[in-house]
């Protein structure tokens, strides 16, 4: 069975480049991005699209060990575009009681189900950041950081999620000289969506598979020990 991720970040984060490092990778790509990595993909512009290459991935004829979807919410902006077209509406207001965007939700929620059902395989669900910030009981301002899909289906999303990471680059000093670290937090601090199902040796770890890999089996190690 494989793992399933769901991975966000702000551009040159290193989002792509890690779910890319995932053992015999397949991109269906949204932005064009996927050309810049050496890695098989599809670049999809539609729902209809988006569909045919998943069904073609489903049907398990290929070598591929781990699927990646860059990026999320363009997925969701397809389904929104189909359902708005099929309406003949411009808005999800103009059909009135919900019914439009019920079914944007529930069209995209479909999806995500028949993703979620390529068991075995490693799918990788790849998201833009938007952050926002809000202010504490005494008064300071606390920037917190989220995938910038529709917050609605967030809980949804993160309940078929195994792990929820959040790829960053951090800026430091090292021996007086600037230096960028990229790491991924899979439910480190409190100021971000994200966490894990699945135990990990540690909750911040550096943006490659190798280290991402490395605290698997040290935490499956650790719980060897400890029952016998």
């Amino acid at each position: 069975m494989g793992i399933k991720i769901w991975l966000y970040g702000k551009p040159f984060s290193g989002k792509t480049k890690f779910a890319t490092e995932f053992p015999k990778p397949f991109v269906i790509n949204t932005d064009g991005n996927a050309q810049y990595f050496d890695t098989p993909y599809v670049l999809v512009k539609n729902i209809n699209e988006f569909n045919e290459q998943l069904k073609i991935f489903a049907e398990g004829k290929h070598e591929y060990e781990t699927l990646v979807i860059d990026v999320l919410e363009h997925i969701y902006d397809f389904t929104r575009e189909y359902y708005l077209e099929k309406f003949g509406i411009d808005h999800e207001s103009d059909e009135g009681y919900g019914k439009a965007w019920q079914a944007v939700k529930e069209g995209f929620w479909t999806l995500i189900l028949k993703i979620a059902s390529l068991e075995k395989y490693n799918i990788i669900l790849i998201s833009h950041e938007t952050e926002y910030t809000e202010k504490s009981r005494t008064g300071a301002e606390i920037t917190k950081f989220m995938p910038a899909i529709n917050s609605k289906v967030h809980d949804r999303l993160c309940g078929l999620m195994q792990l929820v990471g959040r790829a960053y680059r951090d800026d430091v000093m090292l021996n007086g000289e600037p230096i960028s670290q990229y790491l991924i937090s899979f439910g480190s601090t409190t100021n971000e969506l994200s966490g894990l199902r699945i135990p990990l040796n540690s909750r911040k770890i550096e943006n490659n598979y190798s280290d991402f890999k490395k605290s698997i089996e040290v935490s499956k190690k650790k719980e060897e020990k400890v029952n016998g």
